[in-house]
């Protein structure tokens, strides 16, 4: 039997925050670091996310503290907040929850099987050709980017820019999230070139040596989702 997904299965328009565990200094997966991801999580439902992305790239696939993690997020955050698993595919269908996958991860059509079609899953796209690509898969949006350089990968792909951005989003028929080193004032623009979404990670922690606390992160995020929601433009949601 496929397994059941336990939290929101569309994607709204707005938001979406990545969770980065690496970051946030809680990779160790203790009580207290389980605990701090946890306020983390719920202070991107207090700020107004969309969407919850779980980011643990310093763990291996299959490591068991990424099925923990998400798990407990699961557990604690309301069902209207779309959650996903950065990467594993186990990890979601141990916890009930949706999948973002990057290029060179698991299938789409295979994460479809394990997690049952109710489940949201996304994929990262850098180029149209990819995008192009992405309309034959089970995916119910797209990530696209880096929009402009990012510290928070070691090996990132090319910066897409927005021309590229908004030529991506007419021309795919899945809504499309815009990743990569973006910040409030980049609602705007973010939403003009028809974005359903915009990914955050250091506009809404912080520093990557010095994250704000929950307090100051979902302070962050209220205003993040209001220069959003000011914005003009499409924006729909998936």
């Amino acid at each position: 039997m496929l397994p059941s997904s336990n939290h929101s299965s569309a994607l709204a328009s707005g938001i979406y925050a990545l969770l980065d565990v690496d970051r946030l200094g809680c990779s160790a997966g203790g009580t207290a670091e389980l605990e701090r991801l946890l306020w983390y999580a719920l202070a991107a439902e207090r700020g107004g996310a969309i969407a919850l992305q779980l980011r643990f790239k310093s763990a291996p696939l299959g490591d068991s503290l990424r099925a923990l993690m998400a798990k407990t997020l699961v557990r604690a955050l309301p069902k209207h907040l779309a959650l996903v698993v950065d990467d594993d595919v186990a990890a979601a269908a141990a916890a009930g929850c949706g999948v973002h996958l990057g290029q060179t991860d698991a299938p789409v059509g295979e994460a479809r099987l394990a997690l049952g079609p109710a489940a949201l899953i996304g994929w990262s796209t850098h180029s149209l050709d990819q995008v192009h690509s992405a309309q034959r898969i089970y995916a119910n949006y797209l990530g696209f980017g880096p929009i402009r350089p990012t510290a928070s990968k070691e090996r990132a792909d090319a910066v897409t820019g927005w021309a590229q951005l908004s030529d991506a989003c007419r021309a795919s028929a899945l809504p499309i999230v815009a990743i990569g080193g973006l910040q409030s004032e980049d609602a705007v623009t973010a939403k003009a070139c028809g974005a359903a979404a915009m990914a955050v990670i250091g506009a809404w922690l912080g520093p990557v040596d010095d994250p704000w606390p929950p307090e100051r992160a979902a302070v962050e995020l209220v205003e993040l989702a209001r220069q959003w929601a000011a914005a003009p433009g499409a924006g729909g949601a998936a």
